[in-house]
């Protein structure tokens, strides 16, 4: 099969399985598994390392990843040519979709990598701007790259708030919220939304089976809220 038709039969797989109320913790799993990559050493990086168990059981991923995995592992048995690398930077772009987002092609060929990524490489949710900054420069990224992957916090939410009014909607709702009102702290503005019912694709599609670890996962990841309160600050002041 050519890699692009693979590529959007798997990515359908993953829309057509994902639980809405899970899409943006796999958009953050993706970001997770990439952003451990140091352009200086050439280590870390979208290897797929984000599945195994060591990786995602650390406080970074712990509580949400799992269930995320246990989708991708489906996929994976059902397309066992395509890597884990691919596999989890497939569940952001079909995370984007499952939100009303646009389609995003990828492209398949990423390796997978067999020792888990160092530690201590993703920001920690207490950051100011400027160690935000050394931490994206690190993988490569300016603070251009920095505030656009940030947007991604329109999805899901931190501490039971929601960043946006629609957490589950794709939209531009984080960067218009955040540069039109700052008379306080973005996930202080809403109340939990009402999570939506996942969709009972599952049982038609695999023959009845139990819903996917749903019990597992029923809050969102954590979003760093130190992000949110220095990207006023990191888009006045530019690099």
């Amino acid at each position: 099969m050519p890699s692009e038709s693979l590529e959007a039969e798997v990515r359908e797989f993953l829309v057509q399985l994902m639980p809405l109320e899970h899409a943006p913790a796999h958009l953050r799993l993706a970001f997770h598994d990439a952003g451990t990559y140091d352009a200086r050493t050439q280590t870390g990086g979208a290897h797929g390392t984000v599945h195994l168990p060591e990786e995602v059981q650390r406080g970074d991923n712990t509580g949400w990843g799992q269930p995320c995995i246990e989708l991708l592992a489906e996929a994976k048995a059902s397309y066992p040519t395509v890597s884990w690398a691919d596999l989890v930077a497939l569940g952001g772009a079909a995370a984007v979709q499952k939100c009303g987002g646009p389609m995003i092609q990828i492209g398949l060929g990423r390796t997978d990598a067999s020792v888990a990524a160092p530690r201590n490489r993703l920001p920690g949710g207490y950051e100011g701007a400027s160690l935000l900054k050394t931490i994206f420069a690190r993988m490569g990224l300016g603070p251009r790259e920095l505030v656009a992957l940030s947007g991604a916090h329109t999805l899901g939410y931190t501490q039971r708030r929601s960043f946006t009014r629609h957490p589950w909607a794709f939209s531009n709702a984080y960067f218009t919220q955040l540069l039109t009102q700052r008379d306080r702290p973005l996930e202080h503005r809403h109340r939990p939304p009402r999570r939506p019912r996942p969709p009972p694709v599952r049982r038609a599609l695999r023959g009845g089976r139990a819903p996917l670890s749903i019990r597992l996962c029923r809050s969102l990841p954590p979003l760093d809220v130190a992000w949110q309160r220095s990207h006023g600050s990191l888009i006045s002041a530019g690099p």
